[in-house]
C-alpha cells in the first residue's frame, strides 16, 4: 500500500493475485481522511503535530482530558503524545481523533 498525491494504491491482497499479476486498486481519499491520517502518524513521531493546522479532526473534550491526564503536551508549538505514554499510543490516538466522516470537514 501507498499514498501519493492523495491517491492509495493496494496491491492484491492474495499471493496468488500478486503473482499472477492482477491490477492494484486505487482509491481517492477525501480531504477529511487525508487530514486524519497526517494526524494519526505525526502523532506517533517525537515531532508531534501542528494543533490548528489537524484541528477539524481533533475531539476537544478529549484533547483537554489527555492534557490533564498528562497523555498530551505541547512542545515547540506542537502537540505530541507526552513520551512517558508512547506504550499505548494506539489508545490515545484513537481517544484524540475523530472519524474523517465525523470531522469538521466531512
Amino acid at each position: 500500500m501507498s499514498t501519493i498525491g492523495g491517491r492509495r494504491r493496494t496491491n492484491p491482497r492474495s499471493v496468488e493475485g500478486y503473482l499472477s499479476g492482477a491490477a492494484p486498486s486505487f482509491e481517492v481519499l477525501s480531504p477529511a481522511t487525508r487530514l486524519w491520517e497526517k494526524a494519526m502518524l505525526g502523532l506517533r513521531t517525537i515531532d508531534g503535530i501542528d494543533e490548528n493546522e489537524v484541528a477539524p479532526v481533533l475531539n476537544t473534550t478529549a484533547r483537554d482530558r489527555l492534557f490533564t491526564q498528562g497523555c498530551l503536551e505541547r512542545h515547540c508549538g506542537k502537540l505530541r503524545l507526552n513520551p512517558g505514554f508512547l506504550d499505548i499510543s494506539n489508545t490515545v490516538i484513537s481517544a484524540l481523533l475523530v472519524s474523517p466522516e465525523e470531522s469538521k470537514l466531512a
